[in-house]
């Protein structure tokens, strides 16, 4: 997730698909990784990893809560992730 606040690209997307490769059903882990893409600006592999993180066991709330997915608020597939 740093390397993509930094806007570091290719380290951020290195070290997320190397984690996710390793341990990818991890519901912390695909909740950063959601993070990390829509720091880097690729909503659909955000929305398609927090998907993953929240069939894995991450509370909806955790994704309504949280700063970094302030961009989403008025994407529907987004909206149907956090009322589950």
């Amino acid at each position: 997730m740093y390397h993509a606040m930094r806007g570091e690209r290719k380290q951020a997307l290195d070290n997320v698909n190397a984690v996710l490769r390793l341990i990818p059903r991890n519901p912390g882990l695909l909740f950063n990784a959601g993070i990390t893409y829509q720091q880097l600006g690729d909503t659909q592999r955000a929305l398609d990893a927090l998907e993953k993180a929240v069939t894995a066991g991450i509370a909806p709330a955790a994704l309504r809560d949280t700063p970094n997915f302030d961009d989403l608020r008025a994407n529907a597939r987004f909206l149907r992730l956090i009322q589950r």
